[in-house]
C-alpha cells in the first residue's frame, strides 16, 4: 500500500515539474545574437606641413601673358602663407594664412576597408613675379603679387584600419571653392586689383605612416580640376570680355604631420 501511495506521489510531482518546465521554455524570450557594428570607433585628426601645387599651365602666363612666366610654377606653401584677406579689427594687420586639414575618421568591423573619414581642408599659396619666374638673369614683366585660397569638403576611404595598421593607405574625392587675389603694377606702372573665383575638385591617393598612438606623418598625391573667373583683364587677355577664366587644374602634393584626439 505504502508502495503505490509514494509510487503516485512520485508520479504526480513529475507531471507538476514537467508542465512547469514547459510553461518556463514558452514564456523565455530566445536571447538576440550580437550584432556587428560598423562604426567601431571614430576620432578626429589634423595636419599640417608642407603642399605644393603645380599647374599644368602657368596660371601667371594666363593671366599677363608675358613669356616669361610660361615656365612658371607656383612655390610651396609652408605651414602659411602670407595673409587672409581678412583684417584683425583695430589693427592695421590681416590675419595669417594657415594651411591645415581636419578629419573625422572611423573604423570600420571589416578587415578591407578599414576605416573612413570626411573633413574639411584649406590651402593657402602665396605667389610674386621674382618666385614664379624660373629662368636666370634679369626679365622685364610687370611686378605680379597673388594670394590663393584653396577650399575643400572631402571624402576619404582607408584600405587597412586607421588606427592599428602601421601603412594607412587611402583614396578621396573632394569638392570646393578656388579664390584669391592679384595685386599687379604693369611695367608701365598702372596698379590693378583683381580678384578671381571658382570652383575646384580633385582625386585623391594617400598613405598615412603610423608613428605613435596619437600622430605620424602623411604622403598625399591628387589630382585637381579647378578654374576661375576674375572680375577684371588688365592685360588685355581676352579680347572679347572684361573677365578672363584661368586654369588652376594640375597636381597637388603634400608631406604632412597629424595629430589625433
Amino acid at each position: 500500500m505504502k508502495s503505490n501511495i509514494f509510487s503516485r506521489i512520485f508520479l504526480l510531482l513529475w507531471i507538476c515539474c514537467a508542465l512547469t518546465n514547459t510553461l518556463y521554455a514558452q514564456e523565455a524570450q530566445p536571447q538576440e545574437q550580437p550584432v556587428a557594428v560598423a562604426n567601431v570607433g571614430a576620432f578626429n585628426q589634423i595636419a599640417f606641413g608642407i603642399y605644393n601645387y603645380g599647374f599644368v599651365e602657368s596660371v601667371y602666363y594666363q593671366f599677363t601673358g608675358y613669356g616669361v612666366f610660361q615656365e612658371g610654377v607656383l612655390p610651396s606653401t609652408y605651414l602659411m602663407a602670407e595673409k587672409l584677406p581678412i583684417g584683425i579689427p583695430y589693427l592695421d594687420y590681416e590675419i595669417p594664412a594657415p594651411s591645415i586639414t581636419w578629419d573625422r575618421i572611423s573604423q570600420l568591423d571589416w578587415d578591407i576597408p578599414g576605416g573612413w573619414s570626411w573633413g574639411a581642408e584649406i590651402h593657402n599659396y602665396y605667389a610674386t613675379s621674382e618666385t614664379t619666374y624660373q629662368g636666370s638673369g634679369e626679365f622685364t614683366a610687370p611686378d605680379v603679387k597673388m594670394n590663393l585660397h584653396f577650399w575643400s569638403l572631402f571624402i576619404k576611404l582607408f584600405i587597412l584600419d586607421p588606427v592599428d595598421s602601421l601603412y594607412q593607405p587611402y583614396v578621396g574625392v573632394s569638392w570646393g571653392i578656388i579664390s584669391g587675389a592679384f595685386d599687379s603694377t604693369t611695367v608701365k606702372g598702372k596698379h590693378y586689383d583683381t580678384r578671381f573665383s571658382g570652383y575646384q575638385g580633385s582625386r585623391v591617393l594617400g598613405i598615412q605612416l603610423k608613428a605613435a598612438e596619437d600622430w605620424g606623418g602623411i604622403f598625399e598625391f591628387r589630382s585637381t580640376t579647378a578654374y576661375a573667373t576674375t572680375n577684371n583683364d588688365p592685360f588685355d587677355q581676352d579680347s572679347t570680355s572684361n573677365e578672363l577664366e584661368l586654369d588652376f587644374s594640375g597636381i597637388l602634393v603634400s608631406m604632412c604631420a597629424y595629430y589625433r584626439y
